[in-house]
């Protein structure tokens, strides 16, 4: 029926299906319009097949709007050829949806794609012949992305490993009325359990970071070639584990609303070389956190009314095991008058302690 509930069309229906004395299913067959469905057991689809003789084709435009791992997981390749997909398309009732059926000159069913729109947004989801899902993609107001995993399977049939790479936009407004968006797209590659094997992600910053097994982080890198080498001055407020080896040293500053920032050391090559965070308060006092590139915590420095002070710790390594690390630092102390308003004079420390690998104390 139309919207106007005239009748437009009319589809036939037939059906075999053979049960037990438990009424469990065994077997059957059912005819839907055009499209023939076997079943087995436990109503497991055999196969499902259709007269698409009279059915349009997916030409190169089609195919274009569809995601790559869309088209390797449902029709074999990234790459098929305009003409040879078959499609069905049948809009829902309820208005905004609809269900696209893809098939094979033979009229089997290759898979099929759900479309949604609403007042705030629209998506579709993608799903393979037998309705396991491989994913789907949105768009909204705020951004728009997709997800999709395929499959790898061994000779059997079997899973071996899966595939999962996605896009993913988002827009907001920051404190200072600008529009801005962040994207980030990765590609990750699991094993049959979903245990990740390995993997690449990459932010709007220009930043990718590699994982290994079970998400351990193997590096993280970013485009440093529009950014200004820091110069001597500016190396002598940083401590050494944040200054390239050799080579320039360069880094990004990440201010916050809440009067913090975050700064980012990169060598020649792009290499994440560690991070500081600063931050303040409203009695005259601030400091800074120093970090590793994989995040270890180096060390930290702080001044106030009462005094100032700081501490970094350096690692050495031999063929990329830690031997030992060095903590080091100083800190001076403000001693006030009697009334406790004018600072008469200052106590300082400096210390340099060496620890072997397993944290016992050497030498200092």
């Amino acid at each position: 029926m139309n919207d106007q509930g005239a009748v437009t069309g009319t589809e036939t229906s037939t059906r075999e299906f053979f049960f037990d004395e438990n009424w469990n299913m065994l077997k059957g067959t059912e005819t839907r319009g055009n499209t023939d469905i076997v079943f087995g057991a436990d109503w497991a689809i055999v196969s499902e097949t259709t007269d698409v003789g009279n059915l349009g084709t997916l030409d190169a435009d089609a195919l274009a709007l569809l995601e790559a791992p869309v088209k390797l997981a449902l029709f074999g390749s990234a790459t098929p050829s305009a003409g040879t997909i078959k499609f069905s398309t049948e809009a829902f009732d309820w208005g905004g949806g609809s269900q696209t059926i893809f098939y094979d000159d033979a009229g089997n069913v290759l898979g099929y794609q759900d479309k949604w729109s609403d007042d705030y947004g629209s998506g579709e989801s993608f799903m393979d012949e037998n309705w396991n899902h491989i994913g789907s993609s949105w768009k909204d107001n705020y951004g728009e992305g997709f997800n999709f995993t395929t499959e790898e399977l061994d000779s059997d049939g079997n899973v071996v490993s899966r595939t999962e790479t996605g896009e993913s936009s988002h827009t907001f407004t920051d404190s200072g009325g600008s529009s801005v968006t962040e994207t980030r797209e990765f590609t990750y590659k699991y094993d049959a359990n979903y245990n990740l094997i390995e993997g690449e992600e990459t932010s709007s910053d220009g930043r990718t970071t590699t994982y290994g097994a079970n998400w351990e982080i193997l590096g993280t890198k970013a485009d440093v070639s529009s950014l200004t080498a820091l110069n001597n001055t500016q190396l002598a407020d940083i401590p050494t584990p944040l200054k390239a080896a050799s080579g320039d040293t360069f880094a990004t500053v990440q201010n916050f609303d809440w009067g913090g920032s975050q700064t980012t050391y990169f060598d020649a090559a792009g290499n994440i070389l560690g991070y500081m965070d600063t931050w303040s308060d409203d009695q005259g006092g601030g400091g800074s956190s120093f970090m590793a590139g994989d995040w270890n915590f180096l060390g930290s420095s702080w001044s106030d009314a009462y005094g100032s002070g700081e501490s970094i710790r350096i690692d050495t390594f031999a063929n990329g095991v830690l031997t030992g690390y060095t903590e080091s630092g100083s800190n001076t102390h403000n001693i006030y008058d009697v009334a406790g308003t004018t600072v008469t004079g200052t106590e300082t420390r400096s210390f340099e302690f060496n620890f072997n690998a397993a944290g016992e104390m050497t030498g200092g």
